[in-house]
């Protein structure tokens, strides 16, 4: 939804491109694919994500938005990439799937304070705050959020007018029950992230360079 309230706010055309990584659920860049804009990859550095020099390569006259992936709940360099879309004026999508309760070290929120324009967060439920199968989009401005918002059920089951025919999701999973249950668990993530963070990073790690080895061997 954050990609598809982007392109009919910016009036993005077919074939434009979101910079994005490889390294992802699929899910991150159907979504590209689903609004008819092409994914253009970059590389991953060994934070597991988008590589900031990498990324500046790959910017062209038709790229419209980079697609950042807080791999395993890590920032990465975020704070890089959101330079680099404000110097070349792009629209940053943070992919928070893996970030709920993720915190800077000044306890600020990665992607506020309008760095990133949405950031969506992922409630499925093998995420690290789940509820059986929902999420969370938030944007950074009021127009957008008046278009993103729309897309929840309200008023006994319409769809809130503010969203076009065309912008009608695919799929909707959130329920009062799966809000509940979310509310409840923001109280224990923290804990539950940082007990497992150093070990699910190198465990990631050693996956993924171990998938690579006879690439990088040959």
């Amino acid at each position: 939804m954050a990609v598809e309230t982007l392109k009919e706010i910016n009036n993005w055309s077919d074939g434009d491109e979101i910079i994005s990584t490889p390294l992802t659920f699929i899910s991150t860049n159907h979504a590209i694919a689903k609004n008819r804009m092409k994914a253009v990859f970059a590389d991953i550095d060994d934070t597991l994500c988008l590589d900031p020099k990498s990324v500046e390569e790959h910017i062209t006259e038709k790229t419209r938005a980079v697609m950042f992936v807080g791999f395993g709940g890590n920032t990465g360099h975020l704070k890089d990439i959101v330079r680099i879309c404000k110097e070349h004026k792009l629209k940053l999508i943070l992919d928070a799937a893996h970030m709920a309760g993720t915190r800077y070290k000044d306890g600020s929120l990665p992607g506020g304070n309008g760095d990133a324009d949405v950031i969506v967060y992922s409630f499925q439920a093998v995420k690290n705050l789940p509820t059986g199968d929902s999420g969370m989009i938030c944007a950074s401005d009021d127009e957008l959020d008046k278009v993103a918002g729309g897309g929840f059920i309200v008023n006994e089951g319409e769809i809130s007018p503010y969203i076009s025919d065309q912008q009608k999701p695919a799929a909707y999973s959130e329920d009062d029950i799966k809000n509940i249950m979310s509310i409840m668990s923001t109280g224990v993530c923290p804990k539950c992230n940082n007990k497992v963070s150093d070990k699910s990073y190198n465990i990631a790690v050693g996956h993924y360079v171990s998938g690579c080895k006879e690439y990088i061997d040959g």
